[in-house]
């Protein structure tokens, strides 16, 4: 996120007359541009953290962050003071540097033995389903697994046991 942001930073200049050769946009693009190459960072924090949380399985917690952090508090922020776009692109960072901190305490304060739990609760529940990596599952030869009583049946105690 930091090359790609500081390569943006300095391509800057030329990225502006890309689009325009009127000099008071690319002043205005100049003033704004080291507060949009943070806010870039900061916006691939974002995906980071969101990416971990939808992963902990937290995801409500990650969108009461978005509906406080953006839609509130930044949404506030930027019509109360925003006055032109100088100054949106000042708070932009803040917003999301405020929703970042946010989105990482919701990953931090998460009960990790009780996600960890449910995780591993959930990969077995997959191998009783019979998954591919499912103890049931023949083998090419046509052989049972090594679960399989001789009546057919496994129990869910041989099971515990084979696994152990």
């Amino acid at each position: 996120a930091c090359a790609y942001s500081g390569a943006i930073y300095v391509l800057g200049e030329g990225v502006g007359r890309l689009f325009t050769s009127d000099v008071g946009v690319l002043e205005e693009r100049a003033a704004i541009w080291p507060w949009v190459t943070l806010f870039l960072v900061l916006d691939a924090v974002f995906g980071m953290l969101a990416g971990l949380n939808r992963a902990l399985g937290i995801q409500a917690w990650s969108s009461v962050c978005v509906w406080v952090c953006l839609w509130v508090v930044g949404t506030l922020l930027v019509l109360m003071f925003g006055c032109n776009i100088r100054e949106t692109w000042h708070f932009l960072p803040l917003i999301y540097l405020l929703f970042d901190v946010a989105l990482f305490c919701c990953s931090a304060c998460s009960n990790w033995s009780s996600l960890a739990a449910n995780a591993k609760s959930s990969a077995f529940n997959e191998t009783l389903k019979g998954g591919a990596n499912s103890p049931f599952a023949h083998s090419a030869s046509g052989r049972t697994s090594r679960l399989e009583s001789h009546s057919g049946e496994t129990t869910l105690h041989s099971l515990l046991l084979a696994e152990a």
